[in-house]
């Protein structure tokens, strides 16, 4: 054979390889392609799948929030309900607590039999106690219901007007009162939630007065910051235990064995103070003080939280 022959030859074997090794490049990409196909036939399967599992989903979130947006619905209805119920409840009944209270004054005065006197004096403050209640009542349906109203407020004649409103509390003839806020003070606050705020500490102050004292002082303090402006109001009463501080704020606690009140006052004033976006703090020295600080912020604070 000659060498044209063998040249020929050998190219035909090459081609023949090249030739197998194509085919089995093509079966092997035929065999991808059939893997390929069935892997796109799976994923709209469970596209389809996910598809109809979405559309379920949406139904029942549909309906849960439908059935969420009507028990909303149905809630606040109850609780406009439950506070008109209460601010109309609260004021029927002071009227005629107020005819009892004249009257029991009034068989103090025409009866001077002492044991008729202890129970005179025993149902006096009961319904002390009572009107107590109700004014709570009262103040806490005001604040939970009333919108904020914004304006200037003269704080340092909102504090005389506070202190003229529990002039007659047991014990205000004995206590020395230092306002250390500045005639002209003003801050854009809700007048009505300002006198809640002041007579239920003012009044705190006056009642748990320290009688074995020298001199009974309570001291209001104002100050504005950048962000806010601050109310102290500290006096040198009976004190707080420290282990009760964390729940003075708590609905009808007591700290004290002289409580007498329904132990909403300091509830009410929280959440006040917080119906303007303020904060409350209180720290206490059993026997010697107490000290109520609040910080609110300023109106635009407010109105950019908003």
């Amino acid at each position: 054979m000659n060498i044209q022959a063998k040249e020929i030859q050998k190219q035909y074997h090459d081609l023949a390889a090249q030739n197998e090794e194509l085919k089995a490049q093509n079966d092997e990409m035929v065999e991808q392609q059939r893997m390929i196909t069935e892997q796109n036939l799976l994923l709209n399967e469970a596209k389809r799948n996910l598809q109809e599992i979405n559309q379920s989903l949406e139904q029942v979130v549909d309906q849960r929030t439908a059935k969420l947006n009507e028990t909303i619905r149905q809630l606040n209805k109850t609780i406009k309900e439950l506070d008109a119920f209460v601010y109309s409840a609260s004021h029927d009944l002071i009227a005629p607590l107020k005819s009892v209270a004249g009257l029991i004054e009034l068989a103090r005065t025409q009866n001077q039999n002492a044991d008729v006197a202890t129970y005179i004096d025993h149902i006096e403050r009961s319904i002390k106690k009572l009107e107590d209640v109700i004014f709570n009542m009262i103040q806490y349906s005001q604040n939970s219901s009333s919108e904020v109203l914004y304006e200037e407020v003269n704080l340092f004649k909102l504090i005389q007007e506070s202190l003229s409103d529990i002039k007659f509390l047991p014990g205000m003839d004995r206590i020395n009162f230092v306002i250390n806020v500045d005639e002209d003070a003003i801050v854009m606050s809700d007048r009505t939630r300002l006198t809640i705020i002041l007579n239920n500490l003012v009044g705190n102050s006056v009642k748990y007065r320290d009688d074995r004292k020298e001199l009974s002082l309570v001291r209001i303090t104002f100050e504005k910051t950048k962000t806010t402006w601050r109310l102290e109001i500290e006096d040198n009463g009976i004190g707080i235990d420290k282990r009760y501080l964390s729940r003075v704020f708590e609905m009808f606690f007591r700290g004290t064995d002289r409580s007498q009140g329904s132990g909403l006052g300091l509830y009410i004033v929280k959440e006040t103070v917080e119906r303007l976006y303020g904060e409350i703090y209180v720290d206490s020295e059993r026997g010697l003080w107490t000290k109520f600080t609040i910080a609110v912020p300023h109106e635009n604070i407010y109105l950019r939280k908003k």
